[in-house]
């Protein structure tokens, strides 16, 4: 334990705070617990979707596993309000949808 008096750093502690320091593009982890998807902090709710959304951003199109092609991690562009959908009623009553899925 090392003695509770001296005025130094403690190595084991000393060992932990430079191995939270950040590498890269990776900030400091000083928020536990703390997730790192391809070498970047994950800012985002803890919950299962939120974090399977965050780990399969990181496949290449058409290299992503199955899990990541579920209707409940996919985001369907083409459903109003979000971001894919396109309306001009003002000109002609068009619609477009870009799927990305």
């Amino acid at each position: 334990m090392g003695d509770p008096n001296a005025d130094s750093d403690h190595p084991i502690l000393k060992m932990e705070q430079d191995a939270q320091i950040g590498k890269g593009s990776r900030g400091d982890v000083t928020i536990l617990p703390t997730l790192v998807v391809n070498n970047r902090q994950y800012r985002g709710k803890l919950e299962r979707k939120a974090v399977l959304k965050a780990i399969c951003a990181g496949f290449e199109e058409t290299t992503e596993p199955n899990v990541c092609l579920s209707d409940d991690i996919e985001t369907n562009e083409c459903l109003n309000d979000n971001g894919g959908y396109w309306q001009d009623k003002s000109w002609s009553n068009i619609e477009v949808c870009r799927s990305t899925l």
